[in-house]
């Protein structure tokens, strides 16, 4: 996936520390906005379990990593692996888990997006507008297995694509 517009498209793979001390791992999508910023969830970067509520220990950063099949994680692979410095997420997700708040931004070590490109940044639409294109998403989905037996691993990128049902109160459905 090391082409335009999937080289965009990232893989982050989060440790966060319990309040018992041990780690939790954890695996988000993200997507390069500018050289060296990556867009992605707030819940990504800070968790509001019991037991860590607080933020992310580290974050790595692996632009159009795929899965190989080798059996191995060869995350690198084609750009590099990134390093998070610094986050941000709004207040309305950290204090009170407010999902049209959970948007959040990860700044990089190194400039991984001079490489791979980014997206643009658009608003302002009204809903025909946005109900009359068709969107396309290549993210890494991840859902705990041992409760569903998923196939949404984290490990594999996926793509889905498709237009918007409704828009009320400028919410995408």
């Amino acid at each position: 996936r090391a082409t335009f517009p999937y080289r965009v498209n990232c893989k982050l793979l989060m440790r966060f520390v319990t309040t018992s001390g041990t780690d939790k791992y954890f695996v988000c999508s993200g997507t390069m906005m500018d050289s060296e910023v990556v867009l992605t969830a707030a819940h990504c970067v800070f968790n509001r379990d019991a037991d860590i509520n607080d933020w992310a220990a580290e974050i790595w950063v692996y632009p159009a990593w795929a899965n190989d099949g080798s059996g191995t994680d060869n995350q690198a692979q084609s750009y590099g692996e990134a390093r998070g410095t610094s986050y941000i997420a709004g207040s309305g997700y950290v204090n009170s888990g407010d999902w049209d708040r959970d948007n959040a931004a990860v700044r990089v070590t190194r400039a991984v997006g001079q490489l791979t490109g980014s997206f643009g940044w658009a608003w302002g639409f009204d809903c025909a507008t946005i109900q009359g294109r068709t969107y396309n998403n290549a993210a890494y989905p991840s859902e705990d297995c041992n409760a569903s037996g998923t196939l949404h691993n984290g490990r594999d990128m996926i793509f889905w694509s498709g237009d918007v049902d409704a828009c009320p109160d400028n919410q995408m459905q």
